[in-house]
């Protein structure tokens, strides 16, 4: 890390590294960028918010009679923003070009709590839990019982009420539809024990789980559990075979196009597809799948507002262009025609061509390094693999340990990564409360660029026979192949790794044939047992431990090294396959995890479940994160330009979104 800064350092550029483990606050001191109850900000500043402001796009609206007045759109006590520089301007478009609809996601971030972290500001400061959706909460001593206070007023972005009824409805008519949700989320269980959801009254909910579950308020302010205020039921109802009839639905089932209610349900419920969907994010999606450009306009109905009485978002449109790779979003921002381009514009490589034009451009460089990521690039081994040949392969701890020596990590760096990625396995960032020292060491074993030992695993495997181009040989003479799946663009650093690792495998004797998917397909390729190895990051919640794909409790699409033992998990043994004991350990440790109810003792079964996966490799990390370059406009203001990513609140969220403006 200190190399990294010294090299940040030398092209004159700053970033804000966290060292230590940070520990949590639950009260905000003094006055920062951030989001206040009206009352606490007029108690900090002694000042009075006594008028309330729109933009002039929904001031006309309101005259067209289309718009209630702003002040009837508003909740009761609508939160406020204090800006990061300066009271913003209303109007203009956000340009971004991408290769993919990352920043839809990025961009939809309203959940029951929010995580507030200066250092993802590049600030020193203690991390805030804020209220959100809901104003406050109260958690029973022995952790089974959550109570949570909704913000009242709040609106969906079509004027329909947000109340305990939208949570309900997520609860028992989503989630426990084997229809809608075939399997679980792991968060949402304690060991076997699903969750249970009750409504108070029309602004209180109560969550109640069986075993005790600390890590449960970490979920309400990262977006793993988004769903829970993601489905609006004024509107999703009318898709819904238990609030419409039969017929009915039929005749929307063949309006739509689609055989099975659950399918028109979920393509409904799918923000990044249906512009109709009523939302409580401050942009809704106006346009639809299969746009070269894709709109997001401003939600009229949003509940912040800033110092001024101004309602947010400052910005009206979002205008995202998919472009087809990552090296045309570089060329877009070379061109001044991004105004914030967040992700896979550029990695550590292509700064001296992005600082070379950044005056031409009318643009900062920043760049961002990820607090919570742990590898940006790790293969997973599918130890279910459907061929019976690789099966045996794959399950073989030489073959994978093969691998992992057959790949030169210090050259990736040095070509993709400007030589700032780390060698090592699994190990929590030193940031998480859940890193120790100790993980280090079993996440140094096995990453030393060692082909002679590699060649000598793979020969005792009884792969000695070659073909022509010198490919190994299974005994029946078939070669030695293997399909590695990937989801990151081609041209981007996470897209072009494994171009490399799959010479390095040929040059031991194994062919590989790469693929590029759409995150979607790779999903749906994983959860079925598709798939034999897939390339890609791991990260996750930094502060927490849900999320990351090592973890067996994981939900099956991020669990592509063995998809059937986590059925058989999850099915309590009624589906997929019986794992061999070390799995059934994994689960065990993920479950005290879930149940710890100490950091301590949840760290010291982290550090375990990081010792068996790196002795193991089921999971071969590549490379670490080195960081990326982004470019800024110099007119996109309130944007910090010392950016530090968190990947579980989709990077741009602790910034604070809605109140960056387009500097007239």
């Amino acid at each position: 890390m200190e190399k990294f800064l010294r090299i940040l350092l030398l092209i004159s550029l700053s970033l804000f590294l966290v060292s230590e483990p940070i520990s949590f606050v639950y009260a905000q001191k003094g006055l920062s960028i951030g989001q206040y109850e009206i009352k606490e900000y007029e108690q900090l500043t002694s000042k009075k918010i006594t008028t309330i402001k729109e933009a002039p796009m929904l001031s006309e609206l309101v005259k067209q009679g289309k718009l209630p007045p702003v002040k009837e759109r508003l909740p009761e006590e609508p939160l406020v923003v204090e800006p990061y520089e300066e009271t913003g301007q209303y109007g203009g478009t956000w340009h971004i070009s991408e290769p993919i609809n990352y920043n839809i996601y990025q961009l939809r971030h309203e959940l029951l709590l929010r995580f507030d972290d200066p250092a993802a500001r590049g600030e020193k400061g203690q991390p805030v839990i804020r209220p959100n959706l809901a104003v406050n909460w109260q958690i029973s001593k022995d952790a089974k019982i959550y109570t949570v206070h909704l913000r009242k007023g709040v609106k969906w972005s079509d004027g329909g009420p947000f109340t305990a009824d939208d949570l309900i409805f997520w609860y028992e008519d989503v989630l426990l539809n084997k229809d809608l949700t075939p399997i679980i989320p792991e968060w949402f269980r304690t060991k076997d024990a699903v969750g249970k959801v009750e409504k108070i009254d029309q602004y209180t909910v109560k969550f109640t789980f069986r075993n005790p579950n600390p890590i449960f308020l970490e979920t309400l302010y990262s977006n793993s559990s988004e769903p829970i205020v993601s489905y609006p039921k004024h509107y999703l109802k009318q898709f819904h075979p238990k609030y419409t009839s039969a017929d009915d639905l039929n005749k929307v089932l063949k309006s739509e196009g689609f055989s099975a209610w659950n399918q028109l349900f979920l393509q409904k419920a799918d923000y990044k597809v249906n512009p109709d969907l009523p939302v409580l994010v401050p942009w809704q999606l106006k346009t639809k799948p299969g746009q070269p450009v894709q709109i997001m306009e401003r939600n009229p109905y949003y509940f912040k507002i800033d110092p001024a009485g101004n309602q947010l978002p400052y910005i009206d449109r979002i205008a995202l262009e998919i472009v087809s790779d990552a090296n045309v979003a570089l060329m877009k921002a070379l061109s001044g025609a991004t105004d914030w381009g967040c992700h896979f514009i550029g990695g550590l490589n292509d700064l001296p061509v992005l600082i070379e034009g950044a005056e031409k451009g009318g643009y900062d460089v920043a760049i961002r390094y990820t607090l919570d990521g742990i590898t940006a690039v790790a293969l997973f081994i599918n130890q279910n693999v459907k061929d019976s040949q690789l099966r045996k392969l794959f399950r073989d701890k030489r073959f994978r340990l093969a691998l992992s020596l057959a790949v030169d990590r210090d050259a990736i760096s040095k070509i993709l990564y400007a030589g700032q990625s780390e060698k090592r396995l699994l190990v929590m960032p030193e940031s998480s409360p859940y890193y120790s020292p100790e993980q280090l060491k079993s996440a140094s074993k096995y990453v030393d660029y060692d082909p002679k030992k590699a060649n000598q695993l793979l020969d005792q495997l009884g792969l000695t026979k070659r073909d022509k181009n010198g490919i190994r040989l299974f005994p029946d003479g078939t070669p030695v192949e293997i399909l590695v799946e990937y989801r990151h663009s081609p041209g981007s650093y996470q897209g072009d790794t494994p171009e490399l690792i799959a010479k390095y495998l040929t040059d031991v004797g194994i062919k590989v044939a790469l693929k590029y998917e759409s995150s979607s397909l790779l999903s749906t390729r994983t959860a079925a047992n598709e798939h034999q190895v897939v390339a890609i990051n791991i990260s996750g919640p930094w502060h927490s431990i849900l999320g990351y794909g090592f973890l067996p409790s994981s939900n099956p699409t991020t669990l592509y090294w063995a998809p059937l033992w986590y059925r058989w998990f999850i099915s309590n043994g009624k589906e997929g396959e019986e794992p061999p004991a070390v799995f059934k350990k994994l689960v065990t440790l993920g479950d005290g995890i879930l149940g710890g109810l100490t950091i301590e003792a949840r760290r010291k079964m982290v550090t375990e479940i990081l010792r068996l996966h790196n002795e193991n490799l089921w999971i071969i990390p590549i490379t670490t994160y080195p960081g990326e370059a982004h470019v800024i406009k110099k007119n996109f203001r309130n944007t910090p330009r010392k950016v530090t990513g968190l990947q579980n609140f989709y990077h741009r969220q602790p910034l604070y979104p809605e109140q960056f403006f387009i500097k007239q």
